[in-house]
């Protein structure tokens, strides 16, 4: 006697889908449809400058935020000029400004200045990988390029360790702040 199972196995692949995306929300979702995106990524234009590592954004609704990037520190260039400062906040400037970049956020919704907390992405990542971190994630480009070091708070450490590898490997080859002698 043959047995049917040809009707039980979608059911089964369905429910295990099901717990994975309630275990796991933050891996299957994306806030831009057009891409199949790993993380919550929410879309934004960059409508103001402030220096290396803080930006305004208009977000899909119309209100407007200042967004301060996780994981970095750039040196000072409002109040006080530190070395590499007007060379990190040009770049920032440069690469960002009217721009339509991704938000994603990690634990922490702000700082205690109150500015929004997020990572930025220049196009969303198809995954979470080294390649796309170092290629399409602003704050990473900073810190590769010498432009900023990286500085955690936690709990937002999510790409830390990556962040801490990209730093090694711009001092290594003594780019932007860390070729100054």
């Amino acid at each position: 006697m043959k047995r049917k199972t040809g009707g039980l196995l979608p059911i089964i692949i369905f429910m295990l889908l099901g717990s994975l995306t309630y275990l796991y929300p933050n891996y299957f979702k994306s806030t831009d449809a057009s891409h199949n995106s790993t993380v919550n990524l929410e879309k934004a234009e960059v409508v103001k400058h402030v220096d290396g590592d803080t930006i305004y954004v208009k977000l899909s609704d119309g209100t407007q935020t200042k967004v301060r990037f996780i994981g970095i520190n750039t040196p000072e260039s409002t109040n006080e000029t530190e070395p590499y400062g007007k060379e990190s906040s040009d770049f920032t400037k440069n690469m960002l400004f009217g721009k339509t970049i991704y938000l994603e956020k990690d634990v922490s919704e702000t700082d205690r200045y109150g500015r929004t907390l997020r990572y930025i992405w220049l196009t969303p990542p198809l995954e979470i990988s080294e390649s796309e971190i170092r290629n399409k994630m602003f704050n990473a480009i900073l810190v590769l390029e010498g432009y900023a070091q990286a500085t955690t708070y936690p709990p937002d450490v999510k790409y830390s360790k990556h962040f801490a590898d990209f730093q090694k490997e711009a001092r290594e080859d003594n780019k932007g702040l860390w070729g100054l002698q």
